[in-house]
């Protein structure tokens, strides 16, 4: 996907945000940099690799339940 000067303009009106011509320059190069790495992270082969929620290992930090008078 090209992010053009007048895409990132068109978005800025939608949202009301004011930008200034050197932020318009400044956005596009930030948003063409994201992009380049989300396209780099798509290519990656993921086949092997299973689903996870957590990378680490976790337990159960919780004391025992001993009952007391």
């Amino acid at each position: 996907m090209m992010i053009t000067k007048e895409t990132i303009d068109y978005a800025a009106r939608l949202a009301r945000i004011e930008l200034e011509p050197n932020e318009l320059e400044k956005i596009s190069g930030q948003l063409k940099s994201i992009l380049g790495f989300i396209d780099k992270l798509s290519s990656a082969d993921i086949n092997n690799v299973d689903p996870t929620s957590y990378i680490l290992p976790i337990s159960n930090v919780l004391r025992e339940d001993i009952p007391k008078e």
